[in-house]
């Protein structure tokens, strides 16, 4: 929970936040559960990590999405990779406190907003535009 107080800005993993990622993803317990885990208990550098090694997306990546207001980052890596409505949901409104000058989780339009465009995009659809639109910032193939 520290690290949520010591401010939203900082969220970028250090190499060991790195290191830890892989290793569960090595041993087959890198879980969507896991990486909202970490990031209901407050332990942002460590979701960073997970998450990035979830999705193959370098950690600048998920920072500069978690911060989107709009949600439509989140929406289009979370259908990707084939996460549940619920899934997603759960990040986006957990992310809520990270975004920029986010006090609160967001408004019930920006949330409603966000889900609107997570039911209406096509898991392949979103899978072309994350290859398009992260040419070159994956972590791995």
């Amino acid at each position: 929970v520290g690290e949520i107080e010591a401010g939203a800005k900082d969220m970028r993993p250090d190499q060991g936040h790195l290191n830890k990622a892989e290793a569960l993803e090595i041993k087959g317990v890198l879980t969507i559960d896991r990486v909202i885990s970490s990031l209901k208990n407050g332990q942002t550098r460590a979701f960073v990590a997970q998450f990035a090694q979830f999705t193959g997306l370098l950690p600048d990546v998920i920072e500069e999405v978690m911060r989107q207001v709009s949600g439509q980052g989140l929406a289009i890596i979370s259908k990707a990779h084939g996460l549940e409505k619920q899934e997603f949901m759960s990040l986006f409104l957990l992310g809520g406190r990270l975004r920029e000058g986010a006090g609160t989780v967001g408004g019930v339009g920006d949330i409603t907003r966000a889900v609107s465009y997570f039911n209406r995009i096509d898991r392949d659809v979103a899978q072309k535009i994350v290859k398009q639109s992260f040419a070159g910032v994956l972590m791995k193939d």
